[in-house]
């Protein structure tokens, strides 16, 4: 008791800090390096943009190897005196509509050329591998595999980066006629397409004789 009778106060027993752990820095590190690689492959998908393999490798810049079969494309068919429209260009073909391998052929149309069927009005340009680091580049042939077009019944499987669907049919297109020479055209041979017998014998005049 205190001088005047009364309880004396007493102050509470001190209670003990627990002690606090501390962090490994190796684990730090360790959760830091799995953020980055996280984030590093977030930034590698947002740049490849839907991903496009063959045999299982990443193909470099997909779109870059669409705009060189397009222009390969174009050439082939106005070589050709053919007729294709607006919506021609070349397409990757998917393997599996869900999965990222493409076939190593290009699907290209619509395309018509003389004496064609508007229902095959598509042609296969293939492609050619070559290693990039892990991944791979691809390029496109300037010849189709075949002249004749195709009819495209796997519509489904073909991808553009840009995400558009392929025309429907042959996009409105109509078969060429036959091109027509200018007035006074020549054109100096060789002509490897054209074959030309001699004659047997000295020429003569067709059919019987004048009197």
């Amino acid at each position: 008791m205190d001088e005047h009778g009364g309880p004396v106060a007493t102050a509470a027993p001190a209670v003990p800090h627990p002690r606090r752990r501390r962090v490994d820095p190796r684990l730090i590190a360790a959760g830091v390096l799995v953020v980055l690689l996280a984030l590093g492959a977030g930034v590698m998908l947002v740049l490849r943009g839907h991903p496009l393999t063959v045999d299982g490798r990443y193909v470099t810049d997909p779109a870059a190897v669409l705009a060189d079969a397009d222009r390969r494309f174009a050439d082939y068919v106005d070589q050709r005196a053919g007729a294709r429209g607006p919506q021609s260009r070349c397409w990757f073909q998917l393997i599996d509509p869900d999965g990222s391998e493409i076939a190593r052929e290009l699907r290209c149309g619509p395309v018509l050329f003389v004496g064609g069927d508007p229902a095959r009005s598509w042609l296969r340009f293939p492609l050619t591998a070559t290693p990039a680091g892990g991944d791979v580049r691809l390029r496109p042939a300037g010849l189709p595999t075949d002249p004749d077009p195709q009819a495209l019944d796997d519509a489904g499987l073909l991808f553009h980066p840009d995400g558009a669907s392929p025309p429907s049919g042959s996009a409105g297109l109509r078969v060429p006629e036959v091109p027509r020479a200018e007035p006074g055209y020549t054109a100096v041979g060789p002509f490897p397409t054209l074959s030309w017998t001699a004659p047997a014998g000295p020429p003569g005049w067709p059919g019987p004789r004048p009197r």
